[in-house]
């Protein structure tokens, strides 16, 4: 007997919705959920493979130590904890806090955690938080802080489906399948004669086949096509002065900065025809509606800060931003949190800072990780929690981050699967599957919606793993940074259901947590935990407390909003019966719950958080940075004749989530070095030599795909590959593909965020012996 889930997609940041249909404890069929309120029945071709996702070789069954032979042995949940908790207890006791990092939690659409893993770290007082998010997209919010202090969480995307002129930078979502907004947008496009699609990109790509103008820019001179352009829109006065004077400060000094561009030399640098450029600027200046839109091609390529401050500047003074049509903010559910006022601690090794993007706690880049332990400071990091992420083949130069976790004296993978990362770890818990347990989909929704989407198991899974929520509070008890929640909470944790006595117990759960911490940073883990311990057993189940603390966070901060949603909530004061009526939609909503809506009428205006209300245009750190391109030749490298984009997309990357190749259809290679037919042939290259790339930190050899819509000069390899799995037949281990972060180097990044190039890699190509 078969049964049907509503859940979601967990394969990129997009969750789309899915019906999953399981029989036996196993994912038989999966199809598109045409009532998901977000996707509204869209998916990409990677979907309808995630039973391999879920059913593989590798699954993680009960807690795993390393034994001094590099074998792993089972052990129990309370060996496991105590240790851990006695050894995070000592090392931090000994060292000061920052000894201890995160890295990762919250993987694709795994959200429930977050809260209890942030609340973990902020009590313990450590500032490292390593995620992927901050080698991709930290800088949009370092930008945004800078010229519109703009509230936490906050993200600023293109809303290309109502734009009459749309740029696409660094992005093919034709291939990608990029949610359903992209697709929407290039229906949209397509239909309509009087709209204008613009492709910037060196590859001839899906996406720019369907577009009235591809630009093919010199791989990594995105920054100089934008300069140009900024500099034909101040040059020719066709920015638009009433809403620059009215709404903005530094015009002043940056206008003379644009109006000494020589945009003959931009073109020139970035390969193009000074007359496109020209005319592309023009047709942007001109729109009704104007929008940019783009994605990793240029947020991992080089001087990423300084393309995210340009496109803002083109916006704003074509009064494009915080309009629909132009560019939108988009927002997680949950607090409404203002920008910080204060500086976020920096890494020691680099000087750059954590960067608050999806939450208030900052976080760092990838790039950044390997330094910061491979050093003499005695509170360097020297244990790591480790949460839904595989730095080992994910995180820049993996020789590097190899070394630094051979050099780790505590280190724990908390996974459903035995990874290249868990192979290194001291200690393996094992985590149920997002389809194994109560999970929540997180990421912001489509213009102008807030809202999440909380999902029932549709599978059993191992009867030893535990959800990452009770993993944190186990250990959290273990190393004494919270004590059990005292009997008053559970008594009024009973009765907070009903909106008096919940604010009855939220008044007494903030104090008694503060006087038994006796410290902020620490009561914040307390209140957490404890509102797992007394709430949670209240509720389906307890690590649902963060999503009704999410609630609550929306309810205080975010009134208005809930109510342009909830009309009849309006005269609703008590902060605690929204919070009980928003988690009741959540819940009666599998197939997503819309939560609040964002005010469309003034939307720039509730994003900026100056007090005269003010976009700042020449942030002083931006003005430096554009003298430090102006002045960059970018050089030949003969040693080094190639660029790698590192990360391709195909129709068969989905990051690391898989463990078995098998879930790939098609005869491949799914795994190969893409470079122009003529220069293959030049090279004396045919389709399936096995070629080999190398940089100066490493070297992998793969088979070759000759490609027309190549760049000369450009090569590229798809992410989401290098991964170790058994071989259905003979048992033995096997790679599928290569791990192209053998290849990148974690010092060639931004300087201002870490975010490591990874479409701008220096490599060589010859044929393998």
């Amino acid at each position: 007997m078969s049964t049907t889930v509503q859940s979601v997609c967990v394969l990129c940041s997009h969750n789309c919705g899915v019906n999953l249909e399981v029989e036996d404890n196993q994912i038989v069929k999966v199809a598109a959920d045409a009532d998901n309120v977000f996707t509204n029945g869209y998916t990409c071709n990677k979907v309808y493979r995630i039973a391999h996702y879920v059913d593989h070789k590798q699954r993680v069954k009960a807690p795993q130590k390393r034994q001094p032979d590099g074998s792993y042995a089972t052990i129990s949940w309370e060996q496991a904890t105590q240790e851990i908790g006695e050894k995070l207890k000592a090392l931090t006791g000994s060292h000061g806090p920052d000894t201890l990092a995160f890295v990762g939690i919250g993987g694709q659409g795994n959200h429930l955690s977050t809260l209890y893993a942030l609340a973990f770290l902020t009590g313990v007082g450590s500032r490292w938080w390593f995620n992927a998010l901050a080698q991709e997209k930290t800088q949009r919010a370092l930008v945004d802080g800078w010229m519109l202090k703009a509230p936490v969480g906050a993200m600023m995307v293109g809303h290309a489906e109502e734009a009459d002129v749309c740029i696409i930078f660094g992005s093919n979502p034709a291939l990608s399948q990029r949610g359903v907004e992209p697709h929407r947008m290039l229906r949209a496009f397509k239909k309509d004669p009087e709209r204008t699609l613009i492709v910037v990109d060196p590859r001839y790509t899906e996406t720019a086949r369907l577009a009235d103008q591809h630009l093919p820019v010199q791989v990594g001179t995105d920054t100089y096509l934008l300069l140009a352009m900024a500099g034909v829109i101040v040059q020719e006065a066709l920015y638009n002065e009433a809403f620059v004077a009215d709404r903005t400060t530094g015009f002043d000094v940056i206008s003379p900065v644009l109006a000494d561009i020589n945009v003959v030399e931009m073109a020139g640098r970035c390969g193009l025809e000074a007359a496109s450029i020209r005319e592309v600027a023009r047709s942007f200046a001109a729109a009704k509606r104007g929008c940019i839109e783009l994605d990793l091609g240029l947020e991992q390529s080089r001087f990423n800060t300084l393309t995210a401050y340009l496109i803002r500047l083109l916006l704003v003074m074509t009064d494009n931003l915080g309009r629909e049509g132009g560019a939108v903010f988009v927002s997680v559910f949950g607090p409404k949190l203002p920008a910080p006022n204060r500086s976020p601690k920096a890494a020691p090794v680099s000087g750059i800072p954590g960067i608050a993007i999806m939450a208030p706690v900052p976080m760092f880049s990838p790039a950044l990780f390997a330094e910061e332990v491979l050093n003499e400071r005695p509170n360097r990091i020297r244990a790591v929690i480790v949460e839904g992420s595989n730095p080992m083949l994910t995180y820049p130069e993996t020789p590097r981050v190899r070394e630094a976790f051979e050099q780790l004296e505590l280190s724990v993978v908390i996974d459903p699967a035995f990874n290249e990362t868990a192979w290194m770890a001291d200690y393996v818990l094992p985590a149920p599957v997002n389809y194994e347990k109560w999970e929540m989909a997180a990421f912001p929704k489509p213009f102008p919606l807030l809202g999440i989407q909380v999902r029932v198991p549709a599978l059993k899974g191992p009867a030893e793993a535990l959800s990452e929520p009770e993993i944190y509070h186990r250990i959290a008890t273990k190393m004494g940074l919270i004590r059990p929640a005292p009997r008053v909470l559970h008594w009024l944790a009973r009765r907070a259901h009903r909106p008096l006595w919940g604010v009855v117990y939220l008044l007494t759960l903030a104090p008694i947590a503060l006087l038994a911490a006796r410290s902020l940073k620490r009561s914040i883990a307390m209140a957490m935990f404890w509102l797992y311990e007394s709430l949670g057993p209240t509720l389906q189940a307890p690590q649902l407390a963060s999503v009704w603390a999410q609630c609550l966070g929306a309810a205080l901060t975010r009134r208005a909003d809930v109510v342009r949603q909830f009309p009849e909530l309006a005269k609703t004061r008590n902060p605690v019966a929204i919070t009980q009526w928003l988690f009741k939609q959540v819940m009666a909503h599998p197939e997503g719950a819309i939560l609040g809506r964002l005010d469309v009428e003034h939307h720039l205006q509730d994003h900026i958080g100056y007090a005269d209300g003010r976009i700042r245009l020449a942030p002083e750190p931006m003005l430096a940075e554009l003298e430090r391109a102006l002045n960059d030749e970018l050089p030949a490298d003969h040693d080094y004749p190639f660029v790698l984009n590192g990360g391709m997309r195909t129709h068969w990357t989905a990051n690391t989530n898989f463990r078995d190749p098998a879930w790939r259809k098609g005869s491949g290679p799914h795994c190969a070095l893409r470079m122009n037919t003529d220069e293959a042939t030049r090279l004396g290259f045919k389709k399936g030599d096995s070629v080999r790339v190398f940089t100066r930190t490493g070297t992998v050899t793969l088979p070759l795909l000759p490609e027309k819509h190549v760049q000369v000069g450009h090569v590229h390899i798809p992410n989401g590959f290098g991964n170790c799995y058994p071989d259905p037949e003979s048992g033995k281990i096997k790679t599928s593909g290569v791990n192209i972060n053998e290849l990148t180097d974690a010092t060639h990044r931004d300087p201002f965020t870490g975010c490591p190039h990874h479409k701008f890699v220096r490599c060589q190509v010859e044929g393998a012996c």
